[in-house]
């Protein structure tokens, strides 16, 4: 079956293995994406189709290459444990990538999906990122995932959110810990968004696989509901 590399013109940035890179002034709420990639190919196809126009995005990968975007080889990494993913990713952000000019949001995703980012900015641009604000968009409305079909979960947090996570690990807090804990129980306290459906229950669309084979697409739009 034939798949194809969906091209959706829709973000990097680093220091050490980090150089920075200027960011798209815009007027909407400002994002950087952190891409998880355990697939060379998969980013490859990435950074040619939804990343292509970008210039705010970092990728923490498990392997190492010669290429020169802004990149983590992290040691350790599973992208289907997804509160350790993103506990270390964040640290991570947190200790290396913040900056004077932190973006409003924190947007987590894979190399084997596809974010609407304009899309997503406009469902975000009427909150205000100083305050906790978080959400989990995944295939099942939860955490978990199972390899190696599923789609890992896409995480947004809120500038206040990642400061809000830091303060709980660094406390070690209930849910915060390394083996035990989750996104939602670290973050009780903050306001979990619901951006998954829309008011008539219909997939949003923030998250869709990247590669289709032929006819997929349109299955999986009619089966979903299209974007109106």
């Amino acid at each position: 079956m034939g798949v194809l590399c969906i091209r959706i013109y829709l973000g990097r940035r680093s220091q050490n293995a980090i150089h920075m890179r200027s960011t798209t002034t815009t007027t909407d709420s400002s994002i950087q994406l952190l891409i998880s990639s355990a697939d060379q190919n998969l980013l490859k196809c990435s950074l040619e189709t939804w990343l292509r126009e970008r210039d705010d995005f970092f990728i923490f990968t498990n392997y190492k290459t010669q290429s020169a975007f802004d990149r983590v080889v992290f040691q350790k990494f599973n992208l289907y444990n997804h509160w350790a993913l993103i506990r270390s990713q964040s640290l991570y952000v947190s200790q290396f990538l913040r900056t004077k000019n932190e973006p409003d949001w924190y947007v987590f995703a894979s190399d084997n999906s596809l974010v609407l980012i304009n899309q997503l900015k406009l469902e975000l641009s009427g909150l205000d990122s100083t305050h906790a604000y978080y959400t989990i968009i995944s295939e099942k409305d939860e955490e978990k995932t199972e390899p190696p079909n599923s789609l890992v979960p896409i995480t947004i947090l809120s500038r206040g959110a990642l400061s809000m996570l830091m303060r709980q690990i660094r406390s070690q807090s209930p849910g915060c810990g390394i083996d035990e804990g989750s996104l939602s129980e670290c973050l009780e306290q903050s306001v979990n968004l619901n951006l998954q459906r829309d008011s008539q229950k219909r997939n949003r669309f923030l998250i869709i696989k990247r590669h289709f084979a032929v006819s997929e697409m349109n299955d999986f739009k009619q089966a979903n509901g299209a974007l109106k």
